[in-house]
């Protein structure tokens, strides 16, 4: 059996389950926040673009409130290295 690599062109990060309105049917309850979800993130961002990803999108609870009690720091971070 023969193996085809393709190369990736898009990833999808479920970067923060964090949101403001906590509906009771989400589905979404695993997250990177709940560990150290910058370095996941970084991590994940490199092997995903060593396959040749050219296409980021982040999406979870609210994006923009991962890292929100660093002042938003690690999602700067992450956007910044994934350019």
């Amino acid at each position: 059996m023969k193996t085809i690599l393709r190369a990736i062109t898009s990833s999808v990060f479920y970067i923060t389950d964090v949101c403001q309105l906590h509906c009771e049917q989400c589905l979404y309850k695993t997250t990177l926040a709940n560990r150290d979800g910058q370095n996941v993130a970084l991590e994940m961002l490199e092997i995903f673009r060593n396959y040749g990803a050219t296409k980021l999108t982040f999406i979870g609870g609210e994006p923009t409130l991962f890292g929100i009690k660093q002042k938003n720091e690690p999602l700067f971070e992450v956007i910044e290295k994934s350019k």
